[in-house]
Order: C-alpha cells, then sequence, then structure tokens
C-alpha cells in the first residue's frame, strides 16, 4: 500500500494526517480538525496553513495562522468547524512553505454530519390534573414519538433486507417511548403553577 502526501517545500501533510473529533459529529455541534504538518528538511519558519469550510475562500475560512517546525519534527495544529448542519461536509486544508512563494498546496477530507432525531411530544398528561397546590406532588406523563422525514405525495422509501433478500416499501416508519417524570409543584408570582 502506498500513501503519499502533499509537499510544499520541506513541509508535509495529506488526509491521512488528518484528525476529525468526534468522528461522527452531529448537526448543531462542532468538530475539531488536526492537522500534522512534518519537516523533512531544515528548521522551517512561518509555514502557513489554513482549514475552510466546503470548498477554498475567505467567506468559508475556518481559521489560519503559521507555525515555526524544527529538523524533521511534526507539529500539530487545529481548528474548531462550529454550528454543524447535517449533510456531507468537506474540510479543505492549506499549507505552503516557504510562506508566500507561491508553492501553496491543498487537500480536503470528507466527513457525514448525522442529523438530529425529529422528535415530537403528541400527548402530556397531569396527575392529578386538578386541585394542585403548592408543595404537592405532581406526575407528569409525556408521549414522545420519533418521526422520519415526510415523504413528497406519492413517494415511496424502498429498502433492501441485505444479502440480495426481498425489499420492501415503506411509507412511514415511525417509533414511540412514554417518559413519565414526577415534580413538586411549587407557586409562582402570577398564582399558576410551574
Amino acid at each position: 500500500m502506498t500513501i503519499s502526501a502533499e509537499q510544499s517545500g520541506s513541509i508535509q501533510a495529506s488526509e491521512n494526517t488528518v484528525a476529525l473529533l468526534p468522528a461522527a459529529p452531529e448537526a448543531g455541534g462542532s468538530v475539531t480538525i488536526y492537522l500534522t504538518l512534518s519537516n523533512s528538511g531544515t528548521y522551517a519558519t512561518d509555514v502557513e496553513y489554513a482549514f475552510y469550510r466546503d470548498g477554498i475562500g475567505q467567506n468559508k475560512l475556518i481559521e489560519s495562522s503559521t507555525i515555526d517546525i524544527d529538523t524533521g519534527e511534526s507539529e500539530e495544529v487545529s481548528a474548531v468547524w462550529e454550528g454543524l448542519t447535517e449533510g456531507d461536509h468537506e474540510v479543505h486544508i492549506t499549507f505552503e512553505h516557504p510562506r508566500n512563494s507561491g508553492n501553496e498546496v491543498d487537500f480536503y477530507v470528507e466527513f457525514t454530519v448525522t442529523g438530529l432525531p425529529n422528535l415530537k411530544v403528541t400527548e402530556t398528561q397531569l396527575s392529578p390534573s386538578s386541585g394542585i397546590f403548592a408543595g404537592d406532588t405532581v406526575q407528569i406523563s409525556s408521549l414522545v414519538r420519533k418521526d422520519r422525514p415526510v415523504l413528497a405525495s406519492g413517494q415511496e422509501r424502498s429498502t433492501q433486507t441485505g444479502h440480495g433478500g426481498p425489499s420492501r416499501s415503506l411509507s412511514s416508519n415511525r417509533c414511540a417511548f412514554h417518559d413519565k417524570q414526577t415534580y413538586r409543584a411549587r407557586s409562582i408570582a402570577d398564582g399558576s403553577l410551574r
């Protein structure tokens, strides 16, 4: 197996020297991108690097900076991509040495951001439902459903059961769970309960 790296001057890096944490980021969260830059030459000053989201451009810049790397050594740099959206993404990385030499190289790493569950509270019951006073104990029971995205009219979702088995069409896929919690009622200024 051959592993290749991009090289600018004596500095090397590639998608194999990139790590993402968490490895399976979720929508609304963030991912930290770690990049290891290696120096195969003499002491390197002002090695310029940058991280971009989904392409290269000033409006896509996550972070850019410079670093010095000693002879034969490697340095790890990082950036945080916040406010992730569901779907497939690419973190683009550029680096250049000597700085402003016109020898900038770039590569990218693909990753997928998973969506958050589509949860709905469909039913809530309070017990007892009346005659509640400050200091009373009440029980709240909720029915929560997890819904898949709604298909457009006339569409069906097909799934394969694996190993060449039969396929089936699904019009919806729902699951539900109940959650019961007990709370102590307390009064607030306007006399209602929370």
